[in-house]
């Protein structure tokens, strides 16, 4: 049995106070959808600032290389759904922008159809080391998960706050 859940609510990066935290994990390159590359570091520095000593950290990020000619798109971000491109463009996510509509199931065997536009702020991930070291945090920084290779241009930041 799996304790309840305690203390569950939204909080909004780079501006939300964060409570103190054992780990922190982001997956999805949730922060390259904030506004500008200095709200994303704000916010890595908020996560930081979070953790107690011994701390995970685990947080995925687009670099720069994403936008780069020839980069790997990412597959579809949900798994349940079919991604179609707009007419006259290739989504090309998580670099710059794209737009797609998504067909999902509704359950009742009819469809819906979802339209959506993902704008992504690439960062200098190669930044991001010393930006955490400067805040306790000693990460690593890697492209792969695993044995699995990611696509190009993103990374994966992994550490812990000196206990």
């Amino acid at each position: 049995m799996r304790p309840a859940a305690e203390d569950i609510r939204l909080l909004v990066l780079p501006g939300d106070p964060l409570p103190e935290a054992d780990a922190v994990v982001l997956a999805g390159h949730v922060l390259n959808y904030l506004p500008d590359e200095h709200a994303i570091g704000q916010a890595l520095t908020a996560i930081a600032r979070a953790l107690r000593p011994g701390g995970l950290f685990a947080v995925d990020i687009c670099d720069l290389a994403s936008g780069r000619p020839g980069a790997t798109p990412r597959p579809p971000p949900r798994p349940a759904m079919t991604g179609r491109s707009s007419p006259g463009s290739r989504c090309r996510h998580p670099a710059g922008s794209c737009a797609r509509s998504l067909l999902s199931s509704a359950g009742d065997g009819s469809w819906r159809r979802d339209d959506e536009t993902h704008h992504n702020v690439l960062t200098g991930a190669a930044r991001v080391p010393a930006l955490l070291a400067a805040e306790g945090v000693q990460v690593t920084m890697t492209s792969a998960s695993g044995a699995e290779q990611l696509p190009t241009g993103l990374r994966v930041l992994i550490g812990r706050r000196a206990a």
